[in-house]
Order: structure tokens, then sequence, then C-alpha cells
């Protein structure tokens, strides 16, 4: 992260959120510009200087010299059992103009191998049914189902499926 991504996210988490409709959409949101500030600029002051190093759990996306979004990784699963090696991986790609571009697909395809490389394995991803896209890139990625809870997740008033999917890199060639 650097300090410009700041107004970024200060957007991002305040007037130009479409991208949550995809990425748990209900979850609560803040919508106060001054309250995204403060917590972006408390977060980049606290990351900015880590070793070069030490393992990350977020990483920034830029896609033609612009900042359009991030991948993250997360150790607490809803519906698997999980160690200090399983992980779930997220991405969102916040800019409306760089969805749909193959963004997303080659960055968490970055993330996972770097993932991989620090000893994570096997890697999840947890998603809902109403997230196509997502869907989509984990197909790609080669993610498998390993989990679906029927109605669990309600946005506008309907029920979606909450799926978990697996990519067990220890048995990929």
């Amino acid at each position: 992260m650097i300090q410009s991504d700041i107004e970024d996210y200060v957007k991002w988490f305040s007037t130009r959120m479409e991208w949550q409709k995809f990425d748990a959409p209900w979850e609560p949101v803040s919508l106060c510009e001054e309250e995204e500030r403060k917590t972006w600029t408390e977060y980049f002051n606290q990351t900015k200087d880590l070793d070069k190093d030490r393992t990350r759990y977020k990483f920034e996306i830029e896609w033609q010299g612009k900042h359009v979004g991030w991948v993250s990784r997360y150790n607490e699963l809803s519906y698997v059992p999980y160690d200090d090696k399983t992980c779930a991986v997220g991405i969102d790609i916040a800019d409306d103009a760089s969805r749909g571009k193959g963004v997303g697909t080659a960055a968490l395809k970055t993330f996972i191998d770097y993932i991989h490389r620090q000893g994570s394995h096997p890697i999840y991803l947890e998603t809902w049914s109403g997230n196509t896209a997502m869907l989509r890139v984990a197909e790609k990625l080669g993610f498998q189902e390993i989990h679906r809870q029927r109605g669990a997740r309600f946005i506008d008033g309907r029920a979606y499926d909450a799926i978990t999917l697996c990519l067990n890199l220890l048995n990929k060639k």
C-alpha cells in the first residue's frame, strides 16, 4: 500500500461502493468519509514500514498504473476446520472500470502462488451463489466446491447459498 491508496479506500468505502454488492453485501458499511480516512490512514501507518521479508496478508492490485483493488488472506473459515497452514483468500476489484478484464483472475493467481510459497495449503475461498464473477474466477483457478450452506445469505430479500471452495495445491502438478 502506498499513501495515495488511502483516498481510493475512502472513496470505495464511502461513495463508490458498487463492488460491495459482490463482497459480503450482508455486512454493514460505514459511508462516513472521515471515519474511513482515519481508519485507512492508521492502517497505512501501521503497515508502511513492515519488513519486506515478512509474510503479507494483503496486497494492493495495480493495473495499467492505477490502484484498482486488493487481494487478502484470512484464517477464520466459516464451514471447515482449519489450522496454521490453512487459509482462505479473497479479492476485490473496487474500481468499476477494471472489472471483467481478467485483472482479478491474474491477481488472485499471483497471490495464491505467493501464499503457497509461504507454506499454506490447502487454500480456501468463501463466497455466495450470487457472486457469479467470483465463482468463474475460482473455477478458472482450479478451486472445487466442498461445502454449500443452502439459503445462508439474504440479500435484498432473497436467499443465496454460502459456498466454500478448496484449492489443494499439494495434489496439483
